[in-house]
């Protein structure tokens, strides 16, 4: 069986570079895509946890050589993903950490002379998106750039990227001299690039899950009769108005987490909405639990589910005792940095149920 070249390698070997060099795995879009089996649901899970009820508080491993960590992403595979930052934010390298195989680091490289990456999301591969320059980029797990490119002129499109998925789909928000408003768009190395949102609008793609399906906000009109709306899109369903509000977070198997006006929602994969999700939601998973942000209890956040209520998050080390929560996957794991109150110091750490803590090395 011949190896064949991984997804947006095919861009980079039009400059020479050897596939077969630098990933022997295949094609993303040929690999399974395997998904852990399920632990049981997470009220089954809680009531198991009887050491931490609330859910167990590890700090990982994880040294912060390039600068402050913050995290983007815990995986089914317990495989978390983050970036190292400077004292003024800006982006120095990109991590991902596992307990089997420990810290990986990476520096994105810019294919701009003199201009400063900056990474928005990334996949379970290492593959990172971004801008650079106000240029929508795209990162292999070695830190290549790849340069997003439209248009019968191939130019680079000037804008975000936001998400990727395993299957190297990318969306986003940008422009062209063809079209300078910037509207939501959808990039694959085989499938190119195409404008999701209607013309004569703007807006983002901000979502993608495994299955294709891509949520984000459109313009219905500029000026002040406009207005923000939420958007759904599927290759087979194409572009769906799905009315006034603002996405906050999308699960793997289509939850949605958005506002409309001053309230929160979660959508259900069969279209419930379920309404008074506490403020401020910031993820959800599979089951519909939802990572909350801002409470007064624990460490400044929690986890809502409609069997239990809300859970607040503690601190696994007293001297940090605040945290900043960024992901949940369908185990039920929450990860986040917690820091100390001036913030001179942070952390890296894991909120887990006390079945899912092998998976993290305890």
């Amino acid at each position: 069986m011949n190896v064949r070249v991984p997804p947006m390698l095919l861009v980079l070997g039009s400059i020479g570079l050897s596939a077969c060099d630098r990933n022997p795995a295949g094609p993303i879009s040929e690999l399974p895509v395997e998904r852990p089996t399920r632990p049981v649901d997470p009220l089954t899970a809680r009531a198991a946890s009887t050491t931490c009820p609330d859910r167990c508080a590890y700090l990982l491993p994880i040294e912060a050589t390039g600068g402050e960590p913050r995290t983007m992403s815990v995986t089914d595979d317990a495989r978390v993903t983050g970036l190292f930052v400077d004292s003024e934010g800006a982006m120095r390298s990109a991590f991902s950490w596992s307990s089997s195989s420990g810290t990986r680091q990476v520096v994105p490289r810019t294919p701009f002379e003199g201009a400063t990456p900056r990474v928005w999301g990334g996949n379970s591969w290492g593959q990172l998106v971004g801008q650079v320059d106000e240029r929508a980029v795209a990162w292999e797990p070695d830190g290549s750039p790849v340069p997003l490119r439209a248009g019968p002129e191939n130019e680079v499109i000037r804008g975000d990227a936001h998400a990727i998925n395993v299957h190297s789909v990318i969306v986003g928000s940008g422009s062209s001299s063809a079209d300078p408003r910037t509207r939501a768009f959808r990039w694959h190395y085989l499938e190119g690039f195409q404008y999701l949102t209607p013309e004569f609008t703007s807006g983002a793609a901000l979502h993608v899950t495994s299955s294709g399906l891509v949520v984000g906000y459109w313009r219905t009109s500029d000026g002040p009769r406009g207005g923000d709306h939420m958007f759904t899109w599927t290759k087979d369903g194409g572009f769906r108005d799905e009315g006034p509000g603002h996405v906050r977070g999308v699960s793997d198997n289509g939850h949605i987490v958005f506002f409309r006006g001053s309230w929160y929602y979660l959508r259900k994969p069969d279209g419930t909405v379920v309404d008074g999700l506490p403020d401020l939601p910031v993820a959800v998973n599979d089951w519909g639990e939802v990572v909350i942000d801002r409470i007064a209890e624990g460490c400044g956040a929690g986890v809502w589910y409609a069997g239990y209520g809300l859970l607040p998050l503690h601190s696994p080390d007293p001297r940090l005792p605040r945290c900043e929560i960024t992901s949940i996957n369908s185990w039920g794991d929450v990860v986040g940095t917690v820091f100390s109150p001036n913030g001179a110091e942070r952390r890296v750490a894991v909120w887990t149920w006390q079945g899912n803590a092998w998976r993290f090395g305890h």
